[in-house]
């Protein structure tokens, strides 16, 4: 799926949501009063730009929809995340919501050191 095709899912909030990307020391925040997509990927000017090896350069974007975040994955090689509840989940060209605390691993299965932890806000 083409970024031009996902403009139809982005939309302004109704109300101001946040989430919290974490790996290692390193922390992200995607604020949807400030920008209404966020994009994953191995291209440094990527919001959350990783270089691990099979990492897309534009691997995933989050986004609001409804106001609930999803997470888009635009990738050659899948995402996964697993949700509070421990279920780990593949997805691959596909788009999935996100709720509550996990963790993502983009490119590669959920490992310590491929792990991203999320955790929404508000």
């Amino acid at each position: 799926m083409e970024a031009r095709q996902l403009d139809s899912l982005w939309q302004a909030p109704s109300i101001r949501r946040r989430i919290l990307l974490q790996q290692g020391q390193r922390e992200w925040q995607f604020d949807s009063s400030t920008s209404l997509r966020f994009r994953i990927g191995r291209d440094p000017d990527a919001d959350l730009s990783l270089q691990w090896p099979f990492i897309s350069r534009t691997h995933a974007w989050l986004c609001l929809v409804r106001n609930a975040f999803v997470l888009v994955d635009v990738s050659s090689n899948g995402s996964w995340w697993q949700a509070e509840d421990g279920r780990t989940h593949f997805v691959h060209q596909q788009t999935v919501r996100l709720w509550g605390n996990g963790q993502l691993a983009f490119g590669e299965p959920l490992t310590p050191q491929s792990a991203v932890g999320f955790r929404i806000l508000d």
